[in-house]
């Protein structure tokens, strides 16, 4: 089964031995670079805890299903895992361009099995209105290259559609124009906060 890693953030974690809902998944845990899932960050009562992939009994689009609590490895107690935790905002500052080294955007999503935990597929969001305009870019391994944990290159034979160069045009200037905007009021808003202080 594939689901996005988006789908996996608030999944009940239940054990198997007890039935007893445990944990929710709170983070993910990847490695871009060998397209695979190490483990998720989950949330118990408790406190911080990671759930490495191997823990995992099985795993659906409405709940993942452990042993026990051993199972869990504190937080603390699991450095080479928790210290490639990957969040929303770290995931959306892995960019992504195209062959050429034109800005496509920004990586918003991963596309995951839930057998093998490996990565299958990445999605890049345009921006706000570019996404309503063209679609988000989906792309499978075998149409990017990884450069560094920042950078993600669509390969020149990659068959990927990213919109007719009007299209992309379009939803570019509307995206600066947006982002300009958003700029403006944030600035007015700081100079109106100034005078009232």
């Amino acid at each position: 089964m594939t689901l996005l890693a988006t789908q996996t953030l608030s999944l009940p974690v239940v054990t198997t031995t007890t039935a007893e809902t445990i944990a929710t998944v709170d983070d993910l845990v990847y490695d871009l670079a060998k397209w695979q899932i190490s483990g998720f960050e989950v949330i118990t009562e408790k406190g911080k805890f990671v759930l490495p992939v191997a823990g995992i009994e099985s795993a659906a689009d409405n709940q993942i299903l452990i042993k026990s609590w051993d199972s869990l490895v504190q937080h603390e107690d699991a450095p080479e895992l928790t210290a490639e935790l990957m969040r929303g905002p770290k995931l959306q500052e892995v960019e992504v361009r195209s062959a050429n080294g034109e800005r496509v955007g920004y990586l918003e999503d991963l596309e995951i099995t839930l057998t093998d935990w490996t990565i299958t597929g990445l999605v890049a969001g345009r921006g706000e209105v570019s996404d309503l305009l063209v679609g988000p870019v989906r792309m499978g391994s075998i149409d990017v290259d990884v450069k560094s944990p920042t950078l993600v290159q669509i390969r020149p034979e990659a068959k990927i559609d990213l919109g007719s160069e009007t299209e992309q045009t379009v939803a570019a200037t509307l995206q600066k124009a947006k982002e300009g905007a958003d700029d403006l009021l944030q600035k007015g808003s700081d100079i109106i906060n100034n005078i009232i202080k």
